[in-house]
């Protein structure tokens, strides 16, 4: 773009490194005006610097069309994954929720189980205290000789 502003800026008597003027080399203008013109005619648009302009609202324009018609379709997508996903999201939760209540009843058996045995293992003490120390120092004993 700024050579282009270079080249409208330049006077036609200006020579370049070879000598020849600038008029023989075409110029910016020259090259996007229809029918090779120097100068679009009054009233056909104005100059090429506001038609590349206008060219470039276009290509944005039409960019930002094909962005949001590919973000539209992402949506509809993500939709699409969620809908197929919520219902295996429930059953999942439903499963949780039947574990958790499955492991709170079973972890209170298993607590009422070992007061009921403890609550046993006192009364059978209290009946044999003498049995209950004998078999306590046997099974003391057979520990100690394993741990060597």
């Amino acid at each position: 773009m700024a050579s282009s502003a270079s080249n409208l800026s330049s006077s036609p008597s200006s020579t370049g490194a070879s000598g020849a003027s600038r008029d023989s080399v075409p110029r910016s203008e020259d090259l996007l005006s229809p029918g090779g013109e120097d100068r679009p005619a009054r009233g056909q648009g104005g100059n090429a610097l506001h038609q590349h302009h206008v060219g470039t609202e276009g290509a944005e324009r039409s960019g930002k069309e094909a962005l949001d018609r590919w973000v539209e379709r992402l949506h509809a997508g993500i939709d699409r994954l969620a809908g197929a996903a919520a219902p295996r999201l429930q059953r999942l939760q439903d499963g949780v929720s039947a574990t958790r209540s499955t492991l709170r009843r079973q972890a209170h058996l298993v607590r009422e189980d070992g007061e009921e045995w403890a609550e046993s293992l006192r009364c059978t003490v209290r009946e044999h205290p003498v049995t209950a120390v004998a078999l306590a120092a046997a099974v003391g004993l057979l520990l100690g000789r394993l741990n060597r």
